[in-house]
Protein backbone atom coordinates (compact mmCIF):
# COMPACT_ATOMS: atom_id res chain seq x y z
CA UNK A 1 0.00 0.00 0.00
CA UNK A 2 1.32 3.79 -0.75
CA UNK A 3 2.93 5.36 2.13
CA UNK A 4 0.62 8.39 3.41
CA UNK A 5 2.71 12.29 4.50
CA UNK A 6 1.32 13.58 7.05
CA UNK A 7 1.09 17.36 6.94
CA UNK A 8 3.43 18.99 8.80
CA UNK A 9 1.70 22.55 10.06
CA UNK A 10 3.91 25.49 9.51
CA UNK A 11 5.27 27.38 12.74
CA UNK A 12 3.71 30.86 13.36
CA UNK A 13 6.41 33.20 13.24
CA UNK A 14 7.42 34.57 16.50
CA UNK A 15 6.45 38.56 17.02
CA UNK A 16 9.66 39.14 18.31
CA UNK A 17 11.29 38.73 14.19
CA UNK A 18 8.77 41.51 12.87
CA UNK A 19 9.87 43.65 15.60
CA UNK A 20 13.79 43.00 14.26
CA UNK A 21 12.34 44.14 11.35
CA UNK A 22 10.39 47.75 12.22
CA UNK A 23 13.80 47.92 14.20
CA UNK A 24 15.65 47.68 10.39
CA UNK A 25 15.56 51.45 9.34
CA UNK A 26 16.91 50.20 5.45
CA UNK A 27 13.94 47.73 5.62
CA UNK A 28 11.48 50.13 6.53
CA UNK A 29 12.40 52.46 4.26
CA UNK A 30 12.85 50.24 1.64
CA UNK A 31 9.51 48.71 1.98
CA UNK A 32 6.84 52.08 2.38
CA UNK A 33 9.38 53.14 -0.64
CA UNK A 34 8.22 50.02 -2.41
CA UNK A 35 4.78 50.82 -1.29
CA UNK A 36 4.79 54.79 -2.67
CA UNK A 37 5.89 52.95 -5.72
CA UNK A 38 3.37 50.13 -5.97
CA UNK A 39 0.84 52.80 -5.77
CA UNK A 40 1.43 55.11 -8.40
CA UNK A 41 1.97 51.71 -10.66
CA UNK A 42 -1.22 50.01 -9.48
CA UNK A 43 -2.93 53.81 -10.26
CA UNK A 44 -1.79 54.20 -13.72
CA UNK A 45 -2.19 50.64 -14.21
CA UNK A 46 -5.62 50.72 -13.93
CA UNK A 47 -6.36 53.87 -15.19
CA UNK A 48 -3.94 55.25 -18.10
CA UNK A 49 -5.72 53.32 -20.97
CA UNK A 50 -8.84 55.30 -20.09
CA UNK A 51 -7.28 57.93 -19.66
CA UNK A 52 -4.82 57.59 -23.01
CA UNK A 53 -8.18 56.72 -24.71
CA UNK A 54 -10.28 60.20 -23.70
CA UNK A 55 -6.83 62.11 -25.08
CA UNK A 56 -7.58 63.89 -28.65
CA UNK A 57 -5.67 61.97 -31.01
CA UNK A 58 -5.72 58.53 -29.36
CA UNK A 59 -5.21 55.31 -32.30
CA UNK A 60 -6.88 52.49 -32.04
CA UNK A 61 -5.57 49.61 -30.30
CA UNK A 62 -4.18 52.64 -27.52
CA UNK A 63 -4.89 49.66 -24.73
CA UNK A 64 -2.70 47.39 -26.59
CA UNK A 65 0.29 49.64 -27.39
CA UNK A 66 0.53 50.79 -23.47
CA UNK A 67 1.12 47.51 -22.46
CA UNK A 68 3.54 46.70 -24.80
CA UNK A 69 5.44 49.88 -23.84
CA UNK A 70 4.71 48.87 -19.87
CA UNK A 71 6.31 45.37 -20.56
CA UNK A 72 9.14 46.20 -22.41
CA UNK A 73 10.01 49.16 -20.14
CA UNK A 74 9.34 47.04 -17.52
CA UNK A 75 12.30 44.57 -18.55
CA UNK A 76 14.81 46.78 -19.65
CA UNK A 77 14.70 48.64 -16.50
CA UNK A 78 14.46 45.64 -14.21
CA UNK A 79 17.59 43.92 -16.15
CA UNK A 80 19.16 47.96 -16.29
CA UNK A 81 18.52 48.41 -12.63
CA UNK A 82 19.95 45.27 -10.97
CA UNK A 83 23.25 45.80 -13.88
CA UNK A 84 23.70 49.30 -12.55
CA UNK A 85 23.04 48.74 -9.01
CA UNK A 86 25.29 46.22 -9.15
CA UNK A 87 27.97 48.06 -10.36
CA UNK A 88 28.15 51.25 -8.55
CA UNK A 89 28.06 49.53 -5.10
CA UNK A 90 31.33 48.64 -5.74
CA UNK A 91 32.21 52.47 -5.17
CA UNK A 92 29.11 53.43 -3.13
CA UNK A 93 27.71 50.75 -0.72
CA UNK A 94 24.54 52.61 -0.32
CA UNK A 95 24.36 52.03 -4.25
CA UNK A 96 20.88 50.09 -3.98
CA UNK A 97 19.24 52.82 -2.85
CA UNK A 98 20.96 55.04 -4.36
CA UNK A 99 19.90 53.76 -8.38
CA UNK A 100 16.52 53.35 -6.83
CA UNK A 101 15.90 56.98 -5.47
CA UNK A 102 17.21 58.69 -8.11
CA UNK A 103 15.36 57.27 -11.11
CA UNK A 104 12.15 57.94 -8.76
CA UNK A 105 12.74 61.53 -8.72
CA UNK A 106 13.76 61.49 -12.23
CA UNK A 107 10.22 60.40 -12.93
CA UNK A 108 8.54 62.29 -11.86
CA UNK A 109 9.04 65.44 -13.99
CA UNK A 110 8.73 62.80 -17.20
CA UNK A 111 5.39 62.09 -16.11
CA UNK A 112 3.97 65.57 -15.83
CA UNK A 113 5.60 65.91 -19.10
CA UNK A 114 4.01 63.12 -20.26
CA UNK A 115 0.40 64.42 -19.15
CA UNK A 116 0.81 67.32 -21.40
CA UNK A 117 2.41 65.68 -24.52
CA UNK A 118 0.58 65.55 -27.43
CA UNK A 119 0.04 61.81 -29.55
CA UNK A 120 1.32 60.16 -30.98
CA UNK A 121 5.21 59.89 -30.78
CA UNK A 122 5.71 61.93 -27.83
CA UNK A 123 3.48 60.64 -25.41
CA UNK A 124 4.74 57.11 -26.14
CA UNK A 125 8.21 57.98 -25.41
CA UNK A 126 7.34 60.18 -22.32
CA UNK A 127 5.28 57.18 -21.14
CA UNK A 128 8.44 54.72 -21.82
CA UNK A 129 10.28 56.68 -19.90
CA UNK A 130 8.10 57.29 -17.27
CA UNK A 131 7.41 53.29 -16.81
CA UNK A 132 11.10 52.48 -16.83
CA UNK A 133 11.61 54.76 -14.01
CA UNK A 134 9.33 53.10 -11.82
CA UNK A 135 10.66 49.40 -12.62
CA UNK A 136 14.39 50.60 -12.37
CA UNK A 137 14.42 49.51 -8.73
CA UNK A 138 13.04 46.06 -8.85
CA UNK A 139 16.59 44.43 -8.56
CA UNK A 140 18.24 46.86 -6.53
CA UNK A 141 15.17 47.04 -4.10
CA UNK A 142 14.71 43.40 -3.74
CA UNK A 143 17.83 42.70 -2.88
CA UNK A 144 18.51 45.33 -0.53
CA UNK A 145 15.25 43.20 1.20
CA UNK A 146 17.34 40.40 1.08
CA UNK A 147 20.71 41.71 2.14
CA UNK A 148 19.16 43.85 5.35
CA UNK A 149 17.48 40.63 6.66
CA UNK A 150 18.58 37.52 8.32
CA UNK A 151 18.61 34.23 6.91
CA UNK A 152 16.59 33.02 9.89
CA UNK A 153 13.79 35.72 9.29
CA UNK A 154 14.32 36.58 5.31
CA UNK A 155 11.63 34.68 4.32
CA UNK A 156 9.27 37.18 7.08
CA UNK A 157 10.67 39.84 5.68
CA UNK A 158 9.92 38.90 2.23
CA UNK A 159 6.08 37.88 3.59
CA UNK A 160 5.97 41.17 5.25
CA UNK A 161 6.86 43.61 2.90
CA UNK A 162 4.15 41.90 -0.19
CA UNK A 163 1.84 42.54 2.67
CA UNK A 164 2.37 46.45 3.36
CA UNK A 165 3.13 46.92 -0.21
CA UNK A 166 0.48 45.84 -1.72
CA UNK A 167 -2.10 47.03 1.12
CA UNK A 168 -1.15 50.83 0.82
CA UNK A 169 -0.23 50.22 -2.47
CA UNK A 170 -2.48 48.93 -5.60
CA UNK A 171 -5.07 47.74 -3.47
CA UNK A 172 -5.97 51.22 -2.86
CA UNK A 173 -4.44 53.66 -5.69
CA UNK A 174 -7.35 52.49 -8.29
CA UNK A 175 -10.07 53.83 -5.58
CA UNK A 176 -8.46 56.45 -4.99
CA UNK A 177 -7.67 57.90 -8.58
CA UNK A 178 -11.23 57.09 -8.99
CA UNK A 179 -12.69 59.12 -5.84
CA UNK A 180 -10.56 62.18 -7.69
CA UNK A 181 -11.72 61.36 -10.57
CA UNK A 182 -15.55 61.91 -9.28
CA UNK A 183 -14.36 64.72 -7.15
CA UNK A 184 -12.17 67.59 -8.91
CA UNK A 185 -13.92 65.79 -12.85
CA UNK A 186 -10.65 65.75 -14.32
CA UNK A 187 -8.21 63.13 -14.78
CA UNK A 188 -5.13 65.23 -15.31
CA UNK A 189 -5.20 66.67 -11.52
CA UNK A 190 -5.62 63.15 -10.10
CA UNK A 191 -2.90 62.18 -12.20
CA UNK A 192 -0.62 64.97 -10.75
CA UNK A 193 -1.50 63.86 -7.27
CA UNK A 194 -0.71 60.51 -7.45
CA UNK A 195 2.72 61.86 -9.45
CA UNK A 196 4.12 62.93 -5.96
CA UNK A 197 4.34 59.12 -4.88
CA UNK A 198 7.10 59.73 -7.68
CA UNK A 199 8.54 62.09 -4.74
CA UNK A 200 8.01 60.67 -1.81
CA UNK A 201 9.36 57.21 -3.14
CA UNK A 202 12.32 59.00 -3.91
CA UNK A 203 13.03 60.62 -0.99
CA UNK A 204 12.47 57.62 1.46
CA UNK A 205 14.76 55.39 -0.74
CA UNK A 206 17.53 58.07 -0.55
CA UNK A 207 17.14 58.16 2.83
CA UNK A 208 18.09 55.01 3.21
CA UNK A 209 21.28 55.36 1.73
CA UNK A 210 22.70 56.33 5.22
CA UNK A 211 21.25 53.33 6.71
CA UNK A 212 22.46 50.68 4.18
CA UNK A 213 25.98 49.53 4.84
CA UNK A 214 25.19 49.18 8.87
CA UNK A 215 22.54 47.24 8.52
CA UNK A 216 23.59 45.02 5.75
CA UNK A 217 26.73 44.32 8.03
CA UNK A 218 24.64 43.73 10.89
CA UNK A 219 22.60 41.54 9.28
CA UNK A 220 25.03 38.95 8.61
CA UNK A 221 25.84 38.77 12.17
CA UNK A 222 22.60 38.86 14.32
CA UNK A 223 18.87 38.28 13.22
CA UNK A 224 18.65 41.56 15.62
CA UNK A 225 20.33 45.10 14.65
CA UNK A 226 19.58 46.66 18.28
Amino acid sequence: MPQVKRLVPAEAVPWRDYGTLLRTPSYVLCTLGMAAMTFAIGGMAFWMPYYLESRPGAPAHTTMLFGAITAAAGLAATLLGGWAGDCLRRVRPSAYFLVSGTAMIAGFPIFLATLAAPFPWAIWLLLFATCFCLFFNTGPTNTILANVTHPSIRAAGFALNIFVIHALGDVISPVFIGFLNDWCGDMNRSFRVVSLMFLVSGALWLTGTRYLERDTELAKRSPDPA
